[in-house]
């Protein structure tokens, strides 16, 4: 409901006597300061009068809430330092009044602030892969080095002297004043954020001067993509290898009785002299599971194992071929469309020919089952990237989601019917006997790719 000049009036009067800094503004422009606020900053009362408040507060606009309609802030007194203050706002009409008080962080000593400024930028460039953004007046970017934004999904590299509301877009502007509010308040955060298949390590740390007060608030990213594909490398072998020893047992277990149902058969079919139709039709069906059985077992044993190597030499070309031709009748017959394409041609690879062929060719039948028959496509490709041949074998298949990615080369999982779930588990085994690595990428809906690097040196 709107006031009456005289109502505003004597409302404004009763404000200049409150023992608390008081300050009232329009659109910006200041109407009334009390006595009290003159006292704190040094200011006339009729001093303020008309002038924007945006040279008087800093950081109003991207402030940090700490309850309802209340903010830190810094004021600049008209001698000395700034401030830090909690301002809290409520509507008047068309004014807004801000009470102000003081807080423990009074007083910033800016000769710290620049001095850990320093030691920043040379520890910055110390440091591979990290990003450092130091924030000022809670949300004002003081130091920054590199895209520090990149883990919230900014690749802006000219930070300093901005503020996050100028940056980011309100869901990740929210989301980050969360992390800077707790830092404000002294605790350190530390949380992982995945951006773009980019892994990042982050942490909040609060910094404080000799007194132990916050001054700043330091961001800290770094991307640790690597760092965790070798731990999930290492957590993968050990499976592998767990994985190889309960198999080696159960064939073990498997064998023995299978070896004495085999001796029986073979027992009674030397010794009767006749036998009916229905009997020998019995004999067939034992014997041939009995064989599907071992065959089965030999299937696990060296798909688990570790895969021994013959390296030469070979051609790029030769290689590419030998998939084509390993996997041709299988596109033919499910009308799945192949393309290949070779960059390197005559450059040679370092590898045991036949196992590498039987590992391609596994990832390539795994893509041709992964596509829809008579739309799907598969891409085989070869390249050079930092002195490894890359291939590539892409598919335009429903994709997998983490969880699938996660369990995708562990032995007997398989989503195929009559599938034993070995093949990549194979083909795994035999890329890092070559001392080479393997990485996949895929999205539910949109296909999957498998990187395979391996060494363009000679043997």
């Amino acid at each position: 409901m709107s006031m009456k000049d005289k109502d505003r009036d004597v409302f404004f009067e009763a404000y200049k006597h409150l023992p608390i800094p008081v300050l009232v503004h329009r659109d910006q422009k200041i109407e009334v300061v009390n006595q009290s606020f003159a006292d704190v900053f040094g200011y006339g009362v009729d001093e303020l009068q008309n002038l924007s408040i945006k040279n008087l507060i800093k950081s109003n606009r991207g402030s940090v809430s700490y309850g309802q309609n209340q903010k830190l802030i810094t004021i600049k007194p008209k001698s000395g330092r700034q401030v830090w203050c909690t301002m809290r706002e409520s509507k008047l009409d068309n004014s807004t009044i801000s009470v102000i008080t003081p807080t423990t962080r009074e007083e910033v000593n800016l000769e710290t602030v620049k001095e850990k400024e320093k030691q920043l930028r040379s520890l910055a460039e110390h440091i591979p892969k990290t990003f450092f953004v130091l924030f000022q007046n809670t949300m004002d970017i003081a130091v920054s080095q590199g895209p520090g934004l990149k883990a919230f999904d900014c690749s802006r590299t000219k930070l300093e002297g901005k503020q996050l509301s100028e940056i980011l877009p309100p869901n990740k502007l929210s989301e980050i004043e969360g992390y800077l509010k707790r830092t404000w308040e002294g605790e350190e955060v530390k949380l992982y954020k995945k951006i773009k298949n980019v892994q990042f390590k982050i942490e909040f740390i609060p910094v404080l001067d000799d007194n132990g007060r916050v001054l700043s608030s330091l961001m800290i990213s770094q991307d640790v993509t690597s760092e965790l594909e070798a731990d999930k490398e290492n957590l993968r072998d050990e499976k592998m290898l767990l994985t190889s020893r309960i198999s080696r047992s159960i064939a073990h277990e498997v064998r023995n009785p299978l070896t004495n149902i085999d001796l029986a058969l073979d027992h009674l079919k030397e010794n009767e002299k006749s036998i009916s139709e229905e009997a020998d039709l019995y004999f067939d069906i034992i014997s041939r599971n009995s064989k599907r059985i071992n065959n089965l077992i030999n299937e696990i044993l060296q798909s688990t194992k570790p895969t021994s190597i013959q390296l030469k030499e070979v051609v790029t070309n030769d290689l590419i071929k030998a998939v084509e031709e390993s996997t041709k009748d299988r596109f033919e017959l499910t009308n799945v469309k192949f393309h290949k394409r070779n960059s390197l041609r005559d450059k040679t690879v370092c590898i045991d020919y036949h196992k590498m062929v039987m590992a391609l060719t596994n990832i390539v039948i795994n893509a041709t089952e992964a596509v829809p028959t008579n739309s799907g496509e598969v891409w085989l490709s070869i390249w050079e990237n930092e002195g490894n041949a890359v291939v590539s074998i892409r598919d335009n298949g429903k994709g997998m989601n983490e969880e699938e990615l996660e369990r995708i080369y562990d032995p007997f999982q398989t989503g195929k019917r009559g599938g034993m779930g070995l093949g990549l588990t194979s083909s795994l085994n035999i890329i890092k006997a070559h001392d080479s690595r393997i990485h996949v990428k895929s999205k539910p809906g949109e296909g999957t790719t498998f990187y395979c690097y391996l060494k363009l040196d000679s043997c």
